[in-house]
């Protein structure tokens, strides 16, 4: 899911501070999702 939507460029925050918690890069990290992490990253 997520590589389908980043390669229909839905909008993603990747800035680690935020008045909203935190942000998807950091839930995947949370959560052990390595390959989101590094599709993110991307």
């Amino acid at each position: 899911v997520m590589r389908y939507l980043l390669e229909r460029n839905a909008p993603v925050d990747l800035s680690c501070l935020g008045t909203q918690g935190p942000k998807p890069i950091h839930w995947a990290c949370r959560k052990g999702h390595s390959a989101i992490v590094q599709i993110l990253l991307k």
